[in-house]
């Protein structure tokens, strides 16, 4: 019906239907924070700045590769305009990993997470209206792909997301839930 009718088409069970792509040039120039979801073999590293301003917020994709280093985290960041201790980097529970990016200069620090973490950080997020910068290729990948589980029964979506397709979305949770909610801890 999508092509031959020129009916819209709508994925049952995507989680951020209504992000939308900004150029680079309007990520707005404010304080930010950063969110990273480690990868090691074959899952990518996730690293995200994020920013909010009023209703809205606004995240660019800096980096998606497996098996980043600490070092190379740091270099990343350094080029992406943090400077070392000043702001939280919120990062995946992983103590080693974040005892390594403190050693490089940096506040890593793990991010909220426990249970019912995942479905809050995802309910926080849609309060606002999220911008993702145009270059930020592999978060347009997963924003498209980030979906409920479907119940077999039913054909209707579960609040359980599928585990894939969302390192840089782990990695926005992280930033965006743990710097930003009024009731962190």
């Amino acid at each position: 019906q999508v092509y031959a009718r020129g009916k819209t088409g709508n994925l049952i069970g995507l989680i951020f239907p209504n992000w939308k792509q900004i150029s680079p040039s309007n990520f707005p120039d404010n304080d930010f924070t950063i969110g990273i979801d480690f990868g090691y073999t074959n899952d990518p590293t996730a690293i995200v700045k994020v920013t909010k301003v009023g209703d809205n917020v606004f995240i660019k994709e800096l980096a998606y590769t497996p098996g980043i280093a600490a070092k190379e985290i740091a270099l990343i960041l350094r080029a992406n305009g943090v400077k070392g201790r000043e702001l939280p980097l919120y990062c995946e529970h992983d103590p080693d990993m974040i005892a390594q990016l403190t050693r490089q200069g940096f506040f890593a620090t793990p991010a909220r997470k426990g249970v019912g973490s995942i479905n809050a950080g995802i309910l926080k997020l849609k309060e606002f209206n999220v911008f993702y910068t145009s270059d930020s290729e592999n978060l347009a990948t997963e924003q498209r792909k980030y979906m409920w589980e479907i119940d077999k029964n039913t054909g209707k979506p579960v609040n359980i997301p599928v585990d894939n397709y969302n390192h840089l979305m782990d990695a926005t949770r992280y930033a965006f839930y743990s710097h930003y909610n009024k009731f962190r801890k």
